[in-house]
């Protein structure tokens, strides 16, 4: 047969496969080849699951800022007092140690070298590429909102110094790149969806959420006295994608991923959860310095942000053999 006649087939069989809804074959996938969606992307669409982020993010802030008073309604009176960028000489605290901020810009030394760990695929496989971009993008607003916060801490050393439009807008960055992580992460989770023929989010959705609930903290609806506050109800905000991620690994993957990395991916994203109420407790009821807590909280987000990161990796990586082992069966 001539390279012209292969080559007309071979469109002919793409051609048919699009008209029919069926792309390549379903990732992650040990056993026959299961037809892969073909998710709508029209522009009502799209907006739609826009719309439906934003009415999420709206709904899950609410919950962010009034979920340590249940937590720890005791300490949170004291420690989660508003500030909407206007920082009080008598109620206002942030540390400017050089272990507060060292371990800051150690953690987004760390979270770089991992992203770039994340996205490294020799083999150039476009299967995994979404994938691979979206958890790198993850990791680097990690490192993007250490960096800022490293700065903070090191260099806005009084309180007129905090209260100006420069601190307003590097804690901006800190606090806004744990917001818009939250939209990454679903992404990532979406993407997992899809590839394994889960139910599936649109990423229009998480477009929406990330960026209505970085807006919100823009506008200073998550400013505290206490700056560091800022960041837990950012976190708080997350827990929509990561428990779609953790759902998706548990229930989804079955014998797709090993049980050993479906677990550590759920204990990385999960990992986060006890620093909300350890750091209201940790300052209410123990002699800890600031510079302490800030140090052990900093050491805790690089052991989980670390598993979340190879977590990630290894998911991309068996999109990627699959896909293999797929191309050389055919």
């Amino acid at each position: 047969m001539c390279l012209s006649e292969s080559l007309a087939r071979k469109s002919e069989d793409a051609t048919f496969r699009k008209s029919n809804g069926v792309i390549s074959s379903s990732l992650f996938c040990d056993g026959p080849v299961k037809p892969m969606k073909v998710y709508d992307t029209s522009v009502l669409k799209c907006l739609a699951a826009a719309i439906l982020g934003c009415t999420m993010s709206f709904g899950t802030t609410i919950f962010s800022l009034h979920l340590p008073h249940v937590l720890t309604p005791s300490a949170a009176k004291e420690i989660y007092l508003p500030a909407f960028w206007s920082y009080d000489p008598l109620a206002s605290h942030f540390d400017n140690s050089a272990w507060t901020y060292g371990t800051d810009y150690t953690l987004m030394i760390v979270m770089f070298i991992i992203s770039r760990f994340v996205h490294n695929d020799p083999t150039r496989n476009e299967g995994s590429r979404r994938l691979r971009v979206r958890s790198a993008s993850l990791l680097i607003c990690y490192a993007i909102s250490v960096a800022a916060g490293g700065l903070a801490h090191h260099f806005f050393l009084t309180l007129e110094s905090r209260n100006s439009l420069i601190f307003r807008f590097l804690w901006t960055i800190c606090v806004g790149t744990v917001t818009a992580a939250g939209g990454f992460m679903g992404a990532c989770a979406s993407e997992i969806a899809r590839k394994s023929n889960g139910p599936y989010i649109p990423e229009w959705f998480w477009i929406g959420f990330g960026g209505f609930t970085t807006a919100i903290c823009i506008w200073g609806f998550m400013s505290f006295q206490r700056p560091a506050c800022d960041i837990f109800i950012a976190g708080i905000t997350q827990f929509p994608p990561t428990a779609y991620l953790c759902y998706l690994s548990l229930l989804k993957l079955g014998n797709k991923i090993s049980w050993n990395c479906r677990s550590a991916c759920v204990f990385g994203f999960l990992l986060n959860v006890p620093l909300l109420p350890m750091y209201s407790l940790l300052l209410k009821y123990t002699n800890w310095s600031l510079a302490q807590v800030n140090t052990l909280l900093h050491c805790w987000l690089c052991i989980s942000w670390t598993i979340q990161g190879v977590a990630l990796k290894y998911y991309s990586d068996a999109i990627t053999e699959t896909q293999t082992i797929a191309r050389k069966k055919n």
